[in-house]
């Protein structure tokens, strides 16, 4: 199927989507769109303003510092870094960009509590933040990888770049649901509280810490643990509505191309959108099934549709227009049924070749 080019959505409609749609590329900035959306930049770059140590006014001296454009802690030991009061929220997304020294180690604590009780007790769950020698990312997908939610639960997949490139971590905490990105892929996803949760927590070291994952409005806290680490491009946005019982929200690995779709059913993941490095957009469709689908652009707009029936895989490619790379820059999303069975929720993509 060859699609005419002029149905293809440039950039200039990123306002109808979330922020992480965008793919804003400035450094430490928002866009009117992030903007328009309730994003709030916590760090630009510059000064380190209401940024402050643990139960102090500001940083602690010889403690953390601008470098590149980033929130840089040089080590030794100097003590967290947490960010401004005006940046506590009970439910909220964030993002956030951090590279470390190849076998550092540090950590993101989200809801993080500030009071004389909680200085040794974490309150928030923790994001790992390691290097690729460290022997927490060497050991393989575990509890303690970059990403996991750190002794709780582990990520899907190890997922982090060289040392000298930025990683965009990326969570969305509602209520007592909580789901982790790493580079644009769903790492994992917890229930705050459920059996799974409680379970975990009985066995590991928080079962000490009665106020670990505690729901409260609480602040971000970047963890000090003596290696040299930066953080930038820190975004978050408070959330009024659940994402989980929204359809239209758009996830961070639904832009990116990276989440396997389902229907409504636990059966096992059959479908993906996806561009190859050439620009060109594939539906795969893998395990035996029978597809209805339509491919929509970003106002709506029924550009195609698959019906079909098979086993094992199938790969529909679809040519980009005139280029065969103009997929890359542009917005789509599926809907449709598998088996007759509607899709769990329309399917988002923004293809990257």
């Amino acid at each position: 199927m060859r699609l005419p080019s002029f149905l293809l959505i440039s950039t200039c409609l990123a306002f109808v989507f979330p922020a992480h749609v965008q793919g804003n590329k400035a450094v430490n900035t928002l866009s009117q769109a992030e903007e328009a959306q309730g994003w709030q930049l916590m760090f630009d770059g510059k000064s380190l303003t209401g940024w402050h140590s643990f139960k102090m006014a500001a940083i602690s001296e010889n403690g953390w510092i601008i470098k590149d454009s980033s929130i840089y802690l040089r080590g030794p030991a100097v003590g967290a870094l947490l960010a401004p009061e005006a940046f506590s929220f009970r439910n909220f997304e964030i993002a956030i960009d951090w590279k470390i020294a190849d076998g550092g180690n540090s950590g993101i604590f989200l809801r993080y509590l500030e009071t004389e009780a909680s200085e040794n007790i974490r309150t928030g769950p923790e994001s790992q933040v390691c290097g690729k020698s460290h022997i927490d990312y060497k050991t393989g997908t575990t509890v303690t990888s970059p990403g996991a939610c750190y002794a709780m639960y582990p990520p899907a997949k190890l997922w982090i770049k060289s040392t000298e490139q930025y990683n965009t971590f990326h969570v969305v905490m509602y209520e007592k649901r909580v789901a982790h990105f790493g580079n644009g892929i769903r790492l994992l996803e917890y229930t705050i509280g459920s059996d799974d949760w409680s379970a975990k927590y009985d066995t590991s070291k928080y079962s000490k810490f009665p106020l670990y994952g505690e729901v409260h409005a609480g602040k971000l806290f970047l963890q000090d643990h003596a290696s040299p680490v930066w953080f930038r491009n820190i975004k978050i946005r408070p959330l009024a509505a659940d994402p989980w019982a929204n359809p239209d929200y758009i996830w961070p690995d639904q832009v990116t191309g990276n989440r396997v779709l389902t229907g409504p059913s636990a059966s096992p993941p059959r479908v993906r959108l996806a561009s190859d490095p050439a620009g060109r957009l594939r539906l795969e469709i893998s395990a035996a099934a029978s597809w209805e689908l339509g491919l929509h652009d970003a106002l709506g707009h029924r550009m195609g549709e698959f019906r079909g029936a098979g086993t094992g895989s199938r790969i529909l490619e679809l040519p980009g227009g005139q280029t065969g790379a103009d997929f890359s820059s542009a917005f789509y999303y599926l809907s449709g049924t598998l088996d007759g069975r509607p899709l769990d929720r329309p399917i988002a993509i923004r293809p990257t070749p």
